[in-house]
Order: structure tokens, then C-alpha cells, then sequence
């Protein structure tokens, strides 16, 4: 119950600093940086140096996938994270060899309460995207594994210096 609590306090105040910010310009690449990876964890990554316009807690969202990915993936032991140009948008797609989701829950996943935890990461993770109208979906198979695509609109990307 202590935990629970200390969780929901720990949410509240993400959740109330949401926006309170203006977006900036984050480096994909710094920002996958910044994570501290499991050594043994194979980590794949091919994100073109894109930076994407979000709020400042866009860190949070991978943070938020890596924990999902290894609490909820029970087989982890890759990640592809990547970048894809489909059109106007530039998809960031989170990909981990992991058990996958269940398609009875997929619709259900970014909805608050809904999970196996806390009910709370993958809300958040959706709230912190729409702010900058940036949306995510999950595609992944399951036995085969979760599959984030982040959609990021046309203004709100671009490509960097080295």
C-alpha cells in the first residue's frame, strides 16, 4: 500500500507538471543517451539524428518503454529502436523480442488504470506525445513482441548536424 501511494504521489506530480513547459527540440539520439541499458541487453539503434519538437519530459516516454518492455516482456533481450519517414511523419518505432501484448489488451494499454503495474506508465507516455500532437500506437505480434510506433507530424521534426 506505502508503495502504491508513493507511486500515485510520483505520478501526480509528472502529471502536474505536464505542459507547464514550452516543447523543445530534443535529440532522439541524446535522449536514448541518457538511459542506463542493461548490460545485457542487445540494443539496436538507427535514428538518422532526427530531433523531435515535445515537452521536456519526452524522456520519460523511453524510460517508460524500457521498463515495459522488461517488466511486461518476460524473453527481452533486444531492442531495435529506429526511424522511419512515412510520409509527412517521421515514425519512431520501439521494437523488443519480448512475449508481445495480448490483442485483447492493445486497445486498452494507454488507458490510465489499465496494466499489469500501476495503471499509470503508458498513460503518461500518450499524455507527454499528445501535447505536440504526436500520437502512439502499439503494432507488435503477440509471441513475437511489443512494437511502439510513435507518429510524429510534419513542423515537428527534423533532421540535425551530426
Amino acid at each position: 500500500a506505502t508503495n502504491e501511494i508513493k507511486v500515485l504521489i510520483e505520478f501526480t506530480r509528472y502529471y502536474e507538471n505536464l505542459g507547464s513547459s514550452q516543447p523543445t527540440w530534443q535529440n532522439l539520439t541524446a535522449i536514448l543517451g541518457q538511459i542506463n541499458f542493461p548490460k545485457d541487453l542487445t540494443i539496436e539503434t538507427n535514428l538518422e539524428n532526427y530531433s523531435i519538437l515535445a515537452d521536456p519530459m519526452l524522456e520519460k516516454v523511453f524510460f517508460n518503454l524500457l521498463d515495459n518492455s522488461l517488466r511486461h516482456g518476460e524473453t527481452v533481450s533486444k531492442i531495435q529502436i529506429c526511424t522511419d519517414k512515412n510520409g509527412d511523419f517521421l515514425n519512431v518505432i520501439w521494437e523488443d523480442n519480448g512475449i508481445g501484448i495480448a490483442l485483447e489488451e492493445k486497445d486498452f494499454i494507454f488507458e490510465r488504470g489499465f496494466g499489469k503495474n500501476t495503471g499509470l506508465g503508458m498513460f503518461l507516455v500518450r499524455e507527454i506525445l499528445s501535447l505536440t500532437d504526436i500520437t502512439i500506437t502499439e503494432n507488435g505480434k503477440p509471441g513475437i513482441g511489443a512494437r511502439f510506433e510513435i507518429s510524429v507530424p510534419k513542423g515537428m521534426y527534423k533532421k540535425t548536424d551530426a
